[in-house]
């Protein structure tokens, strides 16, 4: 027997020789097995319980924000013919994003010997490139209160540089490219004369 009064068990020991466990005492055991199972088993139910119900607490509070940023899309006029690509497109094609090239130089420089005024060959003021129509609609959707964040995803999937919308005073590149298409500012004469000597 050890200090407990419980029989010692081992290879040598005669097991018919042993005597068995006193009722009271087997009976104590299983009801303190069970109480504290149980007990564990409550205590879980309940943390797993709470988690669940802050789960879905968070759950309504974004399908509410979501809910909240489609009215505030729908309301902008000319988002209904953009396509938007699905995450998996997203991640199995990412478009490669190219900075916008920067604007050319302004000519300033007069010849020594004109004699004729000079006339102004400098490219007319630069448009701030939250003027510009390529980037203009961005522009709106964060005024409109669309997370700046969800925009330069959306310029990313466009193709476009979101690091734009940083800086909206930032004058706007002269020449870009929307889907393959040239996009020019200017005049197709103005933009002529503006690199003649």
């Amino acid at each position: 027997m050890d200090g407990n009064g419980l029989p010692i068990i081992g290879p040598s020991v005669d097991k018919t020789k042993i005597e068995p466990i006193h009722q009271k005492r087997l009976i104590a055991f299983i009801n303190h097995f069970l109480t504290t199972t149980v007990s564990f088993l409550n205590t879980f139910s309940h943390s797993v319980e709470t988690r669940l119900e802050k789960c879905e607490g968070q759950l309504q509070k974004m399908d509410a924000a979501l809910c909240i940023l489609e009215a505030k899309l729908n309301s902008i006029a000319g988002l209904e013919d953009v396509l938007v690509a699905t995450p998996e497109e997203v991640t199995e094609n990412p478009p490669e994003v190219t900075p916008p090239p920067p604007p050319p130089p302004p000519v300033t420089d007069v010849p020594s010997g004109a004699s004729e005024p000079q006339t102004n060959n400098a490219t007319p003021a630069q448009t701030k490139i939250s003027q510009d129509p390529q980037y203009s609609r961005f522009f709106r959707m964060v005024a409109v209160g669309v997370p700046l964040q969800a925009v330069k995803q959306k310029m990313q999937v466009e193709g476009l540089d979101p690091e734009i919308l940083d800086d909206p005073d930032a004058p706007a590149p002269t020449n870009t490219s929307l889907g393959g298409v040239s996009v020019t500012d200017e005049k197709p004469e103005d933009s002529d004369s503006s690199f003649s000597d």
